[in-house]
């Protein structure tokens, strides 16, 4: 069904408990001012590879 482990994983129990951990309008907040942060100090590259 998935192409690898980690779509596997994710797609499961643990995945959907993420999910409703991390949906508070406070952590997203937060997490777009931290991510960006770190990109604007990235210098506008395409890939993260």
């Amino acid at each position: 069904m998935y192409k690898t482990e980690q779509e596997d994983f994710w797609s499961g129990k643990f995945g959907d408990a993420y999910v409703e951990r991390n949906s508070d309008e406070t952590i997203l907040a937060s997490n777009t001012a931290l991510f960006s942060t770190v990109l604007s100090r990235t210098g506008g590259g395409e890939t993260c590879n």
